[in-house]
């Protein structure tokens, strides 16, 4: 049985063609990922800045209502109101 070179060009043709559309579809996957990570990594260092000029200067400060809340609280329980 012999088989034409036309039919070989065509078969590895069509090989070639679906491993270069699997190469490509991964490319894009890890291109699509790589920048879903810097996104992420963005939002990570935006959020970082905003805990410390928000979050931080802020509990310390509720700390201490808390605790002069807590202190009248404990006067009018134990000294009456």
């Amino acid at each position: 049985m012999m088989v034409e070179p036309s039919t070989w060009i065509i078969a590895a043709g069509s090989m070639g063609g679906s491993a270069l559309g699997a190469y490509t579809a991964v490319r894009v996957a890890i291109a699509t990922l790589t920048q879903k990570v810097l996104n992420l990594t963005e939002e990570v260092t935006r959020l970082r800045a905003w805990k410390h000029l928000v979050v931080d200067p802020y509990v310390p400060r509720a700390i201490d209502e808390h605790e002069r809340r807590l202190n009248d609280l404990q006067r009018k329980v134990f000294n009456g109101p």
